[in-house]
């Protein structure tokens, strides 16, 4: 009988232990808020703000139509492909397709 106790409660310590992974986790910070909508805004660069050479390639020009208002542009054409900004819609859908 003392063994089968025994074993019980071990099982019963075992289910506890693995029962808190489950529980969900006390905030980081009680008195942090997040912020609201209206107060996240989207800045979009002027190009007074643009640096005037490539972050790619910084000893090119950087591209007329790259003006920071793309995820990711850096001001990457090296080969000055894009010449207009329907083109650079039409490139940037070609990166998409084949996940690059």
């Amino acid at each position: 009988m003392k063994s089968f106790v025994a074993t019980a409660a071990a099982a019963t310590i075992g289910a506890a232990a693995s029962a808190s992974a489950f529980v969900a986790d006390a905030p980081l910070c009680s008195t942090c808020s997040s912020p609201s909508a209206s107060q996240l805004q989207m800045s979009t660069p002027t190009n007074n703000d643009l640096p005037k050479m490539s972050q790619a390639i910084p000893f090119l020009a950087r591209p007329k139509y790259l003006d920071g208002t793309l995820a990711g542009d850096v001001g990457f054409d090296p080969l000055g492909f894009v010449s207009n900004p329907e083109q650079l819609m039409q490139y940037r859908e070609a990166e998409i397709k084949h996940a690059r």
